[in-house]
């Protein structure tokens, strides 16, 4: 990433545009910006820092810093931009409307690992707490995926292991007999390797010959 003049307005934009999706537009605004301090601007000083992440925050942004009333001291505290820019959008993200959504999750024709991406980005939006001790977060992921998954084989044996089934054991049944079930269709349907081995090898099936009177 370029960090001379030329390329001081080529970071990440947030669309300030207001509604219920804007905090989730700040995350993952926040989260690639912080990818890039930790990054190519690793050993840039934290004052630097702030400065191209006002000049990132666009015209609202600045008109929201402008409102702060911040010192010299704390402008040059990367804190006090999130802190304040989080304040901002909080307020208007849905989280009721959320977590209804949540709910509603069905895998349709996702494979595993889409669906559970999905459902982990989906919860973040709910603010469900997540400590060592209480571990909301993990357990509605867990939930989610259980009552949203397309097999009820999988759903089945999830549920069979009562209250001691943690997200990760839900994800390794999940995996496994997602798996199984692969290998069994190939195992049933072996024409399927028959013709694809037909075709690395440049085989054809020979034509039939016409019958002659």
């Amino acid at each position: 990433m370029a960090t001379g003049l030329a390329g001081l307005d080529l970071g990440p934009k947030l669309e300030w545009e207001a509604g219920p999706e804007l905090y989730s537009r700040y995350r993952k605004w926040k989260q690639r910006i912080e990818t890039i301090f930790a990054g190519p601007l690793h050993d840039v000083n934290e004052k630097v820092k702030c400065k191209y992440l006002l000049l990132w925050s666009g015209d609202r942004g600045f008109d929201l810093f402008n409102s702060w009333g911040l010192t010299d001291a704390q402008c040059k505290v990367l804190v006090n931009y999130w802190q304040r820019f989080a304040a901002y959008v909080m307020p208007q993200a849905n989280v009721l409307a959320a977590r209804y959504k949540l709910r509603s999750f069905k895998q349709g024709d996702r494979n595993l690992e889409e669906f559970l991406t999905v459902i982990r980005l989906a919860v973040q939006d709910c603010w469900y707490p997540q400590t060592d001790t209480i571990k909301m977060q993990d357990d509605m992921v867990r939930d989610t995926l259980i009552f949203g998954i397309n097999s009820e084989k999988i759903r089945l044996k999830c549920i069979a292991k009562g209250n001691g089934l943690t997200l990760q054991n839900a994800i390794d049944i999940a995996r496994t007999e997602e798996a199984t079930s692969s290998q069994v269709k190939e195992m049933t349907n072996p024409s399927n390797e028959v013709h694809a081995m037909h075709k690395r090898h440049g085989f054809q099936k020979p034509q039939s010959r016409p019958n002659q009177s």
